[in-house]
């Protein structure tokens, strides 16, 4: 990490919990630079400190612990020589450092609150969220008017869902230090996650009428109107956020998110590469160590082409149809990795090679490139108007159904059922829905037999509803594969099912949130992608009801 990236992303070594880029009041943190910072001759360990915390809030980190380690060597238990060493193990992401330093200063200033508060910032990083809250605490118990360790505090428990005491503590933030810029744009969010949009909006302006050049307002302002399908002004939100930090790859992700939902793919695409970048957190798409360079759009033609594996099942189901796109284009051998579950049902992919499973992979014969698979849309120059949407791609196992033939029920017209996602999606909260009970309008409708294809999240709420639950008894996606093969009709909601379906070329009806994911594009009833597919989507944000009400209608006409 580059002394410039450490002064632009690190907190400042004061305990106010800001930026270095823009110190407590809001001013601009002085810039790196190799000018050295003078120290008297004659340096007091006070005189130390001082120098060092020039250094450090210029980004100068060896310099900056090179004068606190003096410090230390004339006074071994100096606090704040340990603290400021612990910040800056903590800035380059050394954090079991940073932990015992921070520890170690407190340990000889027990009632500083600011080192508490430092504590939890660093305890937080370890996901240690318990300690991290009961830090902030014991700052807030030293020091009541500590805006900072509220704010901190709050952004605990919204991390972990607890969004009444986040509001709640980011309000008293503000009320302490109503020049605290974060803490209005933090409470935005957490009005933007319970759904009262006009509250977030009026937030994040006041984080801006404090402080103008605050990107991180104008990224939550997207993201607000994101969340209620007003894409332009999304767009234009993330657009100035990019133009204060051209750098920030999450920013360029969210820009990605709605140019794609808006049918801008030329532009989507190139943004859309951020995806894997080292600096954002926890990305679903990791670059893989091979010997071979990424394929940026070179011609094919006689080549060896690798796509290796990223995301979530159904975006690999979803974009394994290029793999026909690259044939055509001449490669001339095509290697898809994968992950176990799909394995045997994406072995009925035509063009694919060699087909393997990325994670048991040891090694690896020569290719000339290889390519994430969500990439593939940007070499080729993916629009609306040339988007490959085959009617079929993917085929179920003959001797899969077979196994499932006898245990489907001799009905006229047979529906499968999935009703939530993966607990683990970020957005799940949004996509699925609570529970089966609500799907209830639908089961008046005479003359259908449901079958549950719910595995894992929400197996148990089949229990006494008239349907018959397979999900259990699915070992893999071709299991699945041979069972919706069998079936008149899949109503989901946006997991993968819904691609597996569309792959196989099943008709597929798909339940969607008021603000739904990128690829079903807004205000569209059918799919691109999958030409059998219809889209059902909330009319207020959080309700299904209009939704279950719209298909029981259908299900009616179709039934008569």
């Amino acid at each position: 990490m580059t002394a410039k990236k450490i002064a632009r992303n690190a907190l400042c070594p004061c305990g106010s919990g800001h930026k270095y880029k823009k110190c407590c009041q809001g001013q601009a943190a002085p810039s790196p630079t190799a000018q050295a910072i003078p120290i008297p001759k004659l340096a007091t360990i006070a005189d130390l400190l001082k120098s060092g915390l020039a250094y450090q809030q210029a980004g100068q980190l060896a310099q900056a612990e090179a004068l606190y380690r003096q410090v230390l060597q004339q006074s071994p238990g100096q606090p704040d020589a340990l603290h400021l060493l612990g910040l800056i193990a903590y800035h380059v992401g050394k954090h079991d450092t940073a932990l015992q330093l921070i520890n170690e200063a407190i340990r000889y200033a027990p009632n500083s609150a600011v080192f508490y508060n430092n504590l939890g910032l660093v305890l937080k990083e370890l996901a240690q969220w318990e300690s991290a809250i009961a830090a902030h605490q014991k700052a807030l118990a030293l020091q009541p008017d500590y805006a900072q360790a509220y704010n901190n505090l709050a952004v605990l428990f919204k991390e972990q869902g607890h969004l009444d005491k986040a509001i709640s503590h980011f309000k008293q933030a503000i009320a302490i230090g109503p020049q605290l810029i974060e803490a209005h744009s933090n409470l935005g969010s957490c009005y933007k996650d319970t759904g009262e949009f006009a509250l977030a909006i009026a937030c994040h302006q006041q984080a801006l009428l404090l402080n103008p050049d605050y990107f991180a307002a104008y990224n939550n302002l997207g993201r607000v109107f994101e969340a209620i399908n007003d894409l332009p002004q999304a767009i234009s939100y993330f657009r100035k956020a990019i133009a204060l930090n051209p750098q920030d790859a999450e920013l360029q992700h969210n820009l990605a998110i709605v140019l794609l939902k808006s049918g801008e793919f030329a532009e989507g695409w190139q943004y859309y590469e951020s995806r894997y970048h080292p600096s954002r957190k926890n990305p679903n798409t990791q670059p893989p160590k091979l010997p071979f360079q990424q394929w940026q759009g070179e011609l094919l033609t006689g080549k060896a082409l690798l796509i290796w594996t990223e995301q979530g099942f159904g975006d690999e189901i979803q974009f394994s149809r290029y793999v026909l796109i690259l044939k055509a284009m001449g490669a001339a051998r095509i290697t898809l990795t994968c992950k176990a579950p799909l394995k045997p049902l994406l072995a009925t992919l035509a063009d694919v090679d060699q087909l393997l499973v990325a994670k048991e992979i040891t090694s690896i014969g020569y290719h000339d490139f290889w390519t994430f698979p969500l990439s593939i849309p940007l070499h080729c120059a993916t629009t609306l108007d040339t988007l490959p949407a085959y009617p079929q791609y993917l085929a179920a196992l003959p001797e899969r159904i077979q196994h499932w033939q006898p245990k489907l029920p001799t009905a006229r017209f047979r529906v499968g059922l999935v009703w939530k996602g993966s607990s683990l999606h970020k957005n799940d909260a949004n996509r699925s829905i609570s529970h089966l009970n609500l799907l209830a309008p639908v089961w008046g409708v005479g003359g259908i037999t449901f079958i549950s294809l719910q595995k894992g999240q929400g197996e148990d709420e089949t229990d006494g509803l008239p349907l018959l639950h397979l999900g259990s008894d699915i070992q893999d996606f071709a299991d699945t594969a041979a069972i919706v093969a069998q079936l008149d009709l899949i109503i989901c909601v946006d997991t993968v099912i819904a691609h597996l379906a569309g792959a196989l070329g099943k008709p597929v009806w798909l339940l969607l949130p008021f603000s739904a994911d990128w690829r079903w594009l807004t205000g569209r009833t059918d799919s691109p992608w999958y030409p059998q597919m219809v889209l059902f989507r909330q009319s207020r944000h959080g309700d299904w009801a209009d939704v279950f009400e719209q298909v029981k209608a259908r299900l009616l006409a179709m039934v008569e």
